[in-house]
């Protein structure tokens, strides 16, 4: 029980048992960067409280990756976007905003989380502090998390989460529009707000982000289909599937091509219309 995960189909699935399904994915070594959706799994095993469970998992990816890799854990907060109140991110007390996984780790490694107001991230394991020091206010750019996962080749896993829909889709999506050609539902915009540190001082800073350009774009929605069925077309996109759940893993390198070719045959690859 102490590494039981979740029971589905008369079947208790441990930390074993997906261990030995990811690792042909998943190499000792790795940088994996994590988009965790829990709930889709299967039921929570009787006797296994909350915060073991949560612990289990966060054991599931050390596993994986092994004492030189480097987990990534979006901890997003969108503390200044237009549905703030105060327009503070406090990094060691703000919450994440995606889901019960990204909660726990962020409260797990306090220490470890990027100032990133908008596109915050836990960053543990070898490169952590490489990764770091190269950080600068453009959330997307080429001093940007993202970026560093596309020079790692990092695996891009979407855990549990209904399709295939890295946020590093966005990174992929600047690089195109400041070095190929200019995307017009998206632009560079920069927020400004305050920031609370590690020290507890406060302090006014600005961030950068490439956002959708709402104004132009009312009745266009977000699409990731395109991107999966290419990644599948190449052989690029694993989908393994976990209880009643799928696990999608592909290479930054790969999803940054198929990224750069469908924008390039069509400037809103990634857009559908909501009407």
């Amino acid at each position: 029980m102490d590494t039981d995960l979740f029971y589905f189909d008369s079947k208790v699935w441990d930390i074993g048992t997906i261990f030995e399904l990811l690792t042909p994915y998943i190499n000792n070594g790795d940088v994996i960067y994590l988009q965790v959706d829990l709930m889709r799994f299967g039921k929570l095993i009787s006797g296994v409280n909350k915060q073991q469970l949560l612990n289990n998992y966060v054991k599931l990816f050390d596993d994986l990756v092994g004492k030189n890799g480097t987990i990534i854990v979006p901890t997003y907060s969108y503390s200044w976007g237009k549905d703030s109140s105060n327009f503070i991110f406090d990094v060691v007390n703000t919450p994440s905003k995606l889901g019960i996984f990204s909660e726990f780790y962020r409260n797990k490694y306090l220490s470890l989380r990027t100032m990133d107001p908008m596109f915050s991230q836990v960053i543990k394991g070898k490169s952590a502090r490489e990764i770091v020091q190269t950080l600068e206010n453009d959330s997307f750019g080429s001093k940007s998390v993202f970026s560093s996962m596309h020079g790692f080749n990092a695996k891009l896993i979407s855990f549990g989460t209904s399709g295939y829909d890295p946020t590093f889709v966005h990174y992929a999506e600047q690089y195109y529009h400041e070095n190929i050609g200019e995307l017009d539902y998206r632009f560079l915009k920069k927020f400004i707000g305050n920031v609370m540190d590690y020290s507890g001082k406060k302090h006014r800073s600005s961030q950068y982000c490439f956002s959708r350009n709402l104004d132009k774009y009312t009745d266009f929605l977000f699409n990731d289909k395109k991107l999966r069925d290419d990644l599948f077309f190449r052989n690029k996109l694993n989908e393994i599937r976990v209880g009643n759940g799928i696990v999608g893993i592909a290479d930054a390198n790969s999803v940054f091509d198929a990224i750069q070719i469908g924008l390039s045959k069509d400037m809103h690859y990634f857009l559908t219309t909501n009407r």
